[in-house]
């Protein structure tokens, strides 16, 4: 056989293809053109040395015939796998150390959804040629499909190892890495995959992905456009810049995007389930039903994020059976993180309300588990952010009484914080509170947060105590910088309330920049409070994590009352104390004396606090779906369900259970 070829590296891609493909004889050839070249190479001399050796006595050494590969790869690029299956299949078993055979029969059984089939191809076809790099991949994606995720990413790497370049690797790394909880691992891949492949428009589209998730928004959407860029009809970049306008807060831009992939793909489930979030999030319940109604023409009625959303919406609805239902028949291991997360807490909820209390607390805790063993809930760290509180404690525990004055600069803005343990009813009260024509709330900003930060370390009371008064008005312009960032401002016209229920942990602080400032404690019977913690899905950070195990969010509640009746012992503050029982029980009579402790009169539409949350865009709490029902006594005293799973966290609580004459 001659040939010519314009280079050794050409030569030898030449004989890795013919090799793969089977076509010993023609990689043979290729290999000894270098040689004759260059007699020392040692790639040709070990690639001629293999191929001496791939094939057993009596084996054919040939293997299959170049019209046969043709006919094969034409096959399935014409998207006729079975086909290409059955036609593959008997080449396979007349050449069976050809490890092409084995991988290209792996490719067809995976693009007809036989995962496992393909898995047993390609694992033959790596005992042939363990150093293949794509068959390494194929059967990363084969194990990503069928849902084991861990063994997928060492496929990918060990691809990777073989081929640092191998950008689809890369990009499939970062898709399992992304389903672990893993962004930023997730992020550097896709990044990578961008770098050595930038025409590949699913790797810009899923670095932008990765990117939004962790709080890059601009760079998010830099990424999606240029995936659009490279490709306008690719319907994943158009949700994926959805995410980027619905954290915005531009809510009908999100729509549009979602909407734009679905015409580009109407049987989108992810796009359907994400508008359906969106819908549910909004408490826009028609639209919610709307689009279910439409994914159920459109879309498989098994896919199981279809079969959530729909329990969603039953549970929405008041049928909690049929919700039950619905989320029993979902696979346990979603196709997303937040899908499967999602199925568990709402399963949780649903037995709840179904009155089946210890089935309910075992979801709560399986939710909360898995939760806890994602790489975000791993980098939190719960334990310090206790320590900090127990400092603090000390600290103002062991100050003078009344080291600052009550009142400063009577000049200076003095806002209103809403303050208490988070699920004391907070968000019911602020949604109460911003019905009043002349209040504005700000909900779950960061002014205080910043002030702290800009203090540079614990605000415990010596660090507070030597502030100057030049350092007081600068973190007071920090607080106030913040907060015009955010799109809001204390206006002179309007009583300003700054609602974060754990700024009750920088009461001391806050006391000290603002010296006027007037606190709102709500508060809750500190069973209850726990454990609607308990069985709340926040977003996780360091405070927010502490809420993943019971033990830790009743140590939680221990640590945050202990400081705030140090600060109330040893500081003047000014407090009004509002107890979540009486609020639901008497709105009236237990807002008006808060409305006058405000300097503010009794309005009529406090009692339209529904449609104040109806008309609201966005809610900002896991409370979202909760404070547009009419008032209820059904989150009182709902920890008398769950006694048994409560008694050992009880220590810590009965002693604040009598302190609030509960």
């Amino acid at each position: 056989m001659t040939v010519q070829f314009r280079s050794a590296d050409q030569a030898l891609r030449k004989a890795k293809t013919s090799s793969k493909m089977g076509d010993v004889e023609e990689a043979k050839a290729a290999y000894r053109w270098v040689l004759d070249k260059y007699p020392k190479n040692k790639r040709a001399q070990k690639g001629l040395q293999t191929l001496g050796h791939s094939a057993g006595p009596g084996e054919v050494r040939s293997g299959p015939t170049r019209a046969q590969l043709t006919n094969l790869i034409n096959q399935y690029r014409q998207g006729k796998y079975g086909d290409a299956l059955m036609a593959a299949q008997p080449l396979a078993v007349l050449n069976p150390n050809v490890a092409f055979l084995h991988n290209f029969i792996g490719v067809c059984h995976a693009a007809l959804g036989q995962n496992h089939k393909a898995v047993a191809r390609y694992e033959k076809a790596l005992q042939l040629q363990p150093g293949d790099a794509d068959i390494h991949a194929n059967l990363g994606d084969a194990l990503y499909a069928l849902g084991h995720t861990k063994e997928a990413i060492a496929c990918f790497h060990r691809a990777i190892e073989l081929n640092p370049s191998m950008a689809k690797a890369h990009n499939n790394l970062g898709s399992a890495l992304i389903k672990l909880g893993d962004l930023q691992g997730a992020a550097k891949s896709y990044a990578r995959a961008v770098a050595d492949d930038p025409s590949m428009v699913d790797a810009h589209s899923n670095l932008g992905l990765a990117l939004i998730k962790l709080g890059k928004l601009e760079d998010g959407e830099e990424a999606c456009r240029k995936a659009i860029k490279l490709n306008p009809k690719f319907p994943l970049a158009h949700v994926n810049l959805a995410h980027v306008f619905d954290a915005r807060g531009d809510t009908e831009e999100a729509v549009n995007c979602l909407e734009t992939a679905i015409a580009m793909k109407p049987d989108y489930a992810g796009a359907y389930s994400n508008l359906c979030e969106i819908y549910d999030r909004m408490n826009r319940i028609d639209d919610l039903r709307d689009i279910l109604a439409r994914a159920a023409e459109c879309c498989d009625s098994d896919d199981p994020r279809i079969k959530y959303r729909s329990a969603q919406l039953a549970s929405r609805d008041g049928d909690h059976k049929r919700a039950r239902q619905l989320l029993e028949g979902m696979p346990e291991d979603g196709p997303t993180a937040a899908i499967a997360n999602g199925r568990m807490f709402l399963m949780a909820k649903t037995c709840d309300k179904l009155g089946d209390h210890s089935t309910a607390f075992g979801w709560f805790e399986k939710s909360n588990a898995r939760i806890a063993a994602s790489p975000k809930a791993q980098q939190c760290k719960p334990d310090a952010y206790r320590a900090d509180i127990k400092t603090l404690a000390a600290s103002y525990r062991n100050s003078p009484k009344k080291p600052w004055p009550s009142k400063g600069d009577q000049d200076a803005p003095s806002p209103v914080f809403l303050v208490g343990f988070p699920r004391s009813g907070t968000t019911l009260l602020d949604t109460i509170l911003r019905s009043h024509p002349d209040i504005v709330v700000a909900e779950e900003l960061k002014m205080a947060f910043r002030m702290r930060e800009r203090l540079g370390g614990i605000a415990d009371f010596e660090r507070v105590n030597s502030l100057t008064e030049k350092e007081i008005a600068e973190l007071r312009q920090a607080y106030l910088n913040e907060l015009h960032l955010q799109g809001k401002d204390a206006s002179e016209n309007s009583l300003f309330i700054d609602k974060l229920p754990l700024n009750i942990v920088h009461a001391g602080l806050i006391h000290r920049v603002f010296p006027a400032a007037r606190f709102i404690f709500a508060l809750r019977h500190p069973c209850d409070c726990v454990l609607s913690c308990f069985m709340q899905n926040f977003m996780l950070n360091n405070p927010m994590a502490n809420f993943l195990k019971l033990h830790d969010s009743a140590v939680l509640y221990d640590s945050v009352m202990d400081l705030w009746s140090s600060y109330r012992e040893r500081l003047e503050l000014r407090v009004h104390t509002l107890k979540y029982e009486n609020l639901i029980s008497d709105l009236q009579g237990n807002v008006a004396p808060l409305l006058e402790y405000l300097d503010l009169d009794w309005n009529e539409n406090l009692n339209n606090f529904r449609e104040t949350a109806l008309a609201r865009e966005r809610i900002n709490t896991p409370s979202y779906n909760q404070v547009t029902e009419p008032l209820n006594s059904r989150g009182a005293g709902r920890w008398k369900n769950y006694r048994e799973q409560l008694d050992p966290v009880l220590p810590f609580l009965n002693p604040w259970i009598a302190k609030f004459e509960y």
